[in-house]
């Protein structure tokens, strides 16, 4: 069968850790699910939740999908718990450093998984207009993208 749409099941998502055909595979094992993926012809997997496993499974599943040829879909840049933190609608400095730090593991794990594409979410403060928040969110993603390119072409010096 030959599929004319790109569908792609998840390997956790709500909640983090139980992948869509947990059932049908008989098993949470992520590595399971790409094989599990393979065998149906998907497009790929969404592994939003990839970010808060450990860096040898992100690189079996990573492997797994390279070998098969699947797209790995995005990857959430934090784990759910920070989903909410407020740091990317703040300006301050400790904001940047909370950014920075969370990006840099994000980054890492895309390289370990074979994703290009991160989903950056961020909380509101109430107390602020949330004009002034979009305006601090916005220059937030212009900082994200200038540390992924800089670590984009430092990985590209070192090859």
């Amino acid at each position: 069968m030959t599929w004319n749409l790109r569908y792609a099941p998840h390997l956790g998502y709500r909640p983090p850790y139980q992948p869509l055909f947990t059932a049908s595979v008989g098993s949470d094992d992520p590595f399971d699910h790409v094989s599990f993926a393979t065998e149906r012809q998907f497009a790929g997997v969404l592994y939003a939740a990839a970010r808060m496993r450990s860096a040898p499974e992100q690189e079996r599943v990573g492997n797994a999908l390279a070998r098969h040829r699947l797209d790995a879909g995005c990857m959430l840049y934090t784990a759910f718990d920070q989903l909410r933190n407020t740091s990317w609608a703040t300006s301050s400095a400790d904001a940047r450093r909370w950014i920075e730090n969370e990006l840099a593991e994000a980054i890492a794990a895309t390289k370990r998984l074979g994703t290009r594409r991160l989903a950056v979410l961020g909380g509101a403060r109430n107390q602020v207009p949330i004009a002034l928040q979009h305006a601090a969110f916005i220059e937030s993603l212009r900082y994200a993208a200038d540390l992924h390119l800089r670590a984009a072409s430092s990985s590209a010096c070192k090859r």
